[in-house]
């Protein structure tokens, strides 16, 4: 999880950014088990903030997918 955080982070960086994605930090979340405040630690540390608005459209757009799944016939 560290080394695609800090993928993330070296890329928003080389681009003159400043804002960690809210998909990136989502995927964190999702796929890795990262607390979403343990991943604003870490975006202070780099130098980084974290696009929390990105970050909540991301997590909606997974509640809404996983809602649909539920009740989809197959």
């Amino acid at each position: 999880g560290y080394e695609r955080f800090k993928k993330a982070a070296d890329a928003v960086k080389e681009n003159g950014g400043a804002v960690l994605s809210g998909q990136d930090a989502f995927v964190l979340w999702d796929t890795y088990g990262y607390p979403i405040d343990l991943t604003e630690v870490m975006a202070v540390d780099f130098g980084l903030s974290v696009d929390m608005e990105g970050f909540n459209a991301s997590m909606e757009e997974a509640r809404q997918k996983a809602r649909n799944a539920r009740y989809k016939v197959v």
